[in-house]
């Protein structure tokens, strides 16, 4: 009998160490060949007008508030027309 009962203990516990195991491992690194050419940015970042992914406003993209947006989540607009026609409002802060 005693020996049943530490067999079911050891069963019962070597599959949670193995899960405390697993949860112990760090996470992945992200990938260092996914960066985006200097040109790609640059051609991006010199149009006029810029807005979030995360939001429906767009800003001047000089505007304080638009340089505050995090750079992935930035979408770029050639002009008003066209971030009006993708559903965004001009930004209400002056100057923006």
């Amino acid at each position: 009998m005693r020996t049943l009962v530490v067999g079911l203990l050891l069963a019962l516990s070597l599959p949670l160490a193995a899960q405390r195991a697993k949860s112990k491992t760090p996470p992945k690194k992200a990938d260092s060949t996914a960066v985006k050419s200097p040109a790609a940015t640059a051609a991006k970042a010199s149009e006029p007008w810029v807005g979030s992914s995360k939001g429906k406003t767009y800003y001047r993209t000089a505007c304080s508030s638009a340089t505050k947006l995090a750079a992935a989540n930035r979408v770029y607009f050639k002009s008003e027309e066209d971030a009006k026609k993708a559903g965004y409002a001009h930004s209400t802060q002056k100057g923006c």
